[in-house]
């Protein structure tokens, strides 16, 4: 059986945008590994032209996490600085943040 683990809850809550994601690399989603959260909540743009991978540092289109313009994923993560984004192929998209 699994065991439960409490979590403590921040204070603060972080956020940020992402623009101008570009294919050619993965983009770290946060500024830094010092920002503690449970859950992070990532927002595609609703005028994003592609879809936006969500995933570790190695993220790519055919590994990561799709989201489209307008939808958003919530994961848990120790930071925002956990993970990576990055564009479909021939894009330059923009993603928002909050994390908790």
């Amino acid at each position: 059986m699994a065991q439960e683990v409490e979590r403590a809850k921040p204070v603060e809550i972080f956020h940020g945008h992402n623009l101008n994601i570009a294919n050619a690399s993965a983009t770290v989603l946060g500024p830094s590994a010092d920002l503690v959260a449970s859950e992070v909540t990532i927002k595609a743009m609703v005028t994003n032209v592609g879809a936006v991978y969500i995933g570790s540092s190695s993220v790519s289109s055919s590994n990561g996490f799709e989201i489209r313009a307008g939808q958003q994923v919530t994961v848990t993560a120790g930071s925002p600085s956990d993970l990576y984004v990055r564009a479909a192929t021939g894009t330059a998209d923009d993603v928002s943040w909050i994390a908790t």
